[in-house]
């Protein structure tokens, strides 16, 4: 009989790898906000690295979405000026090279970034600077994707949009929308959609975790979604995880402990041995890059259903 190996974390850690779903302010190091919060004069709940950790990190009792994302108000008051985004960027680059990440997609909200006078142009010029010395310096591949968010005004998304495209030469290859998803459907923002598209932008949006399966629905059919962030809800509706996994559409998907959400608006989800299955199946097929120009993907569902009876429900 063949010895079995164990496959530790450094040999997992140097296995060639691409990460599709990276939010720059939420993978800065505690070194660096501490350090740049005393360069910038900012107040942080605290200075201990070990106490700072426990607040911008995020356990398995996590609630909600919106409890996760409290997280990023820390880090987000040391990212409102230039050298700082170039640096963090730079940085998570170099974090995910050391990992053994070799495809790289970083996304981020501009608009979340100007609260101390830089514009949106000014956000994405320190983001993109900070990815050219990354590439210098290391040979990873690496794309952004810039965020809109829901809970903002459409014509902001539209703004944000107007600024993503123009970014092309310099490594935007996706948009996105992300932010709190119960209560703020994607439909709203389908103008801002229709301009990255027209410019041969592809799109992704995080849908169907905090929300139901409509909100999957809804990002495909509005926003012509080319991937779907999470949406783990989709076990929810069989046709249209069917219709996600043999068309157009990709998901991107973490450990097996976020298939149990915990959304405020329904009961907890538990998925069975066999959906867990399905879906971690999913996640392993599906990491084909926003910049992919083709998509090939084999179903493992059995039966089929048009797109107008999915998207018209």
């Amino acid at each position: 009989m063949a010895s079995k190996t164990k496959i530790t974390y450094d040999v997992m850690r140097k296995l060639p790898k691409a990460e599709l779903h990276k939010h720059l302010d939420g993978s800065v190091r505690v070194s660096t906000i501490i350090e740049l919060a005393k360069e910038q004069g900012v107040e942080l709940p605290t200075f201990d690295e070990d106490e700072l950790r426990k607040l911008v990190s995020v356990g398995d009792s996590c609630p909600s979405l919106v409890e996760y994302l409290r997280g990023f108000d820390i880090t987000l008051k040391v990212l409102q000026r230039s050298y700082a985004l170039t640096r963090v960027m730079y940085e998570v680059c170099e974090d995910s090279w050391n990992d053994g990440v070799r495809y790289l997609e970083i996304r981020f909200s501009p608009i979340l970034h100007i609260n101390e006078g830089l514009s949106l142009g000014g956000v994405m010029e320190a983001v993109c600077e900070g990815l050219a010395l990354a590439r210098y310096h290391f040979p990873i591949t690496v794309n952004i994707i810039v965020c809109a968010m829901r809970q903002l005004p459409s014509n902001v998304t539209q703004d944000i949009a107007e600024i993503a495209w123009r970014y092309r030469h310099k490594g935007v290859s996706g948009f996105d929308l992300a932010g709190p998803e119960y209560g703020f459907s994607s439909k709203l923002h389908r103008a801002a959609f229709d301009v990255v598209r027209a410019r041969s932008i592809n799109c992704t949006l995080h849908s169907g975790e905090a929300a139901g399966w409509e909100s999957v629905r809804d990002s495909i059919r509005y926003c012509g979604a080319n991937r779907i962030g999470h949406g783990v809800r989709l076990i929810e509706n069989p046709a249209l995880l069917e219709y996600v996994v043999s068309h157009l559409s990709l998901l991107s998907l973490a450990q097996p402990a976020m298939f149990t959400p915990k959304p405020s608006n329904a009961s907890r989800i538990t998925l069975s041995a066999s959906s867990l299955m399905l879906v971690q199946s999913l996640f392993l097929a599906l990491i084909t890059p926003l910049s992919a120009t083709a998509l090939s993907l084999v179903s493992t569902c059995s039966s089929s259903r048009s797109l107008a009876s999915l998207l018209k429900r």
